[in-house]
């Protein structure tokens, strides 16, 4: 894992160099945790400190002091060795819990503030051991389950030996009932042995220290400071190369697309996504995300008419990685259909057809696009027309249409009721006539709107009451 990150780092070259657009992001990793991610475990405990103590965000002009304080402890541990790695690992525990760690407290993951205060975690007491044991020859490794991290030292006889880093009393936890109830009351996590595999994973040494990262993120997160974890989640990928901290990179990624989407600022997140995905290579999924935030940037111009800025959204969006060419297509077919639609409401009739025509050959609207706006069209004129109760003009006039008009599902619909509002009033003249008894008047109503609706059951009616009136 880690080397397919570092091929893409490489080849993301000079668009990484350039500053983050977006707030505090950052997406070059720290160039000392990138080299330590590259060598191979056990690494040495100079570089386990120098990681631990990045990791914690111990300032440059800090890292030496706190350096010289984790190596002096070294120093003092191998003077008490004697070569066996039971005997040596438990002295190793006892030693950090008699010297420097002092309290407990569960999210204190931080080196220099153990270093400080004494107080520890799982995790920084982890690193403390890992890096102790690591400078007397032993090639300590992490375990972590779903809440909780420890260590376990190789033993040739026994295939490794549990640690329990937060209790002076975890050598071996697994071989005292009393040890375990103690840890268990003192940090609320449960121990899980070395056969519930499911339950527990070894992890090597640059991943647990990956951990402290890990944490730090969570407390970014936790108080809403979506932009400094970014860089956090890259350093603890770069770091440790596993599935789970990409994983965590990637949804640190997420976090603040997701910001982006609240606040509006679609265009400002979107160089950060294409960034990333080009560190993560393939199988990251930041196409679905850059494509929600696209779809909802898109929707605020379009919901305020604001088609000018849509479009402007679409022309910015060439060759972005993450975006499908056909997805920034279909929205800017929308933009035409839209910008149609609008022209036709200030043209006149005939301009309007034209406009229709003309976006319909050049693809700028679909085919059932022109129907909904050519029927919204010859409907206007048909009713312009009809103005003052002129429906016979309206008929004639959509009667007389294109025959690719009659082809649109609700054009017969439209043509249906315009019929039976001429032929009403046809009707309505009829029953006048006979009212007067204007009988010559009322056969010729009756006989020319037959002329026009041979099969109206209604004005069929009024020629048979006007025979029997005669």
């Amino acid at each position: 894992m880690t080397s397919v990150f570092l091929k893409n780092f490489y080849l993301a070259g000079l668009m990484l160099l350039a500053p983050a657009v977006y707030g505090e992001v950052r997406l070059i990793p720290n160039s000392s945790i990138a080299a330590i991610g590259k060598m191979s475990s056990p690494v040495s405990a100079a570089n386990l400190i120098q990681a631990s103590l990045i990791a914690s965000g111990v300032p440059q002009n800090k890292l030496d002091r706190y350096a010289q304080q984790l190596l002096g402890y070294t120093r003092q541990v191998s003077r008490n060795t004697v070569g066996n790695s039971r005997i040596d690992g438990e002295a190793v525990l006892q030693w950090m819990h008699n010297n420097v760690l002092k309290r407990y407290i569960e999210e204190q993951t931080r080196m220099d503030v153990l270093l400080d205060s004494g107080e520890y975690n799982c995790v920084s007491s982890a690193v403390l051991y890992l890096i102790l044991t690591r400078s007397i020859g032993l090639n300590t490794f992490g375990v972590v389950t779903a809440d909780h991290a420890f260590c376990r030292i190789p033993d040739a006889e026994e295939k490794g030996i549990d640690v329990e880093t937060t209790n002076s009393y975890g050598f071996d936890p697994g071989s005292r009932r009393e040890v375990l109830d103690l840890i268990e009351g003192q940090t609320g996590f449960a121990y899980v042995p070395p056969g519930n595999y499911s339950r527990r994973r070894d992890v090597n040494d640059r991943e647990i220290v990956s951990l402290i990262y890990q944490n730090r993120i969570a407390g970014l997160q936790k108080r809403k400071q979506w932009e400094p974890a970014v860089g956090l989640a890259l350093d603890r990928w770069v770091l440790s190369g596993s599935d789970s901290a990409r994983n965590d990179f990637i949804t640190a990624l997420n976090n603040i697309a997701a910001e982006a989407d609240i606040k509006g600022r679609f265009m400002e997140v979107l160089p950060v996504l294409n960034e990333g995905a080009v560190l993560l290579g393939a199988n990251h999924g930041l196409e679905k995300t850059a494509y929600k935030l696209f779809n909802n940037a898109f929707a605020r111009y379009w919901n305020a008419n604001q088609l000018d800025k849509a479009q402007q959204l679409i022309d910015s969006l060439s060759g972005s990685p993450l975006l499908r060419a056909d997805d920034i297509e279909a929205k800017r077919r929308e933009i035409l259909a839209r910008t149609v639609a609008n022209s036709i409401k200030n043209s006149s009739f005939s301009e309007s057809v034209a406009l229709l025509e003309k976006a319909l050959a050049d693809g700028a609207i679909a085919e059932k696009r022109w129907e909904e706006l050519s029927l919204y069209v010859w409907s206007n004129e048909a009713n312009r027309l009809s103005a003052g109760g002129n429906w016979l003009k309206g008929w004639n006039f959509l009667k007389d249409a294109p025959q690719a008009l009659s082809d649109i599902p609700k054009w017969k619909n439209l043509l249906r009721t315009y019929e039976y509002n001429t032929s009403t009033v046809y009707h309505n003249r009829f029953v006048k006539a006979v009212q007067k008894k204007q009988w010559t008047e009322a056969e010729k109503i009756v006989s020319e709107g037959l002329s026009l609706f041979p099969d109206n059951a209604n004005l069929k009616k009024d020629k048979a009451t006007l025979s029997k009136l005669r």
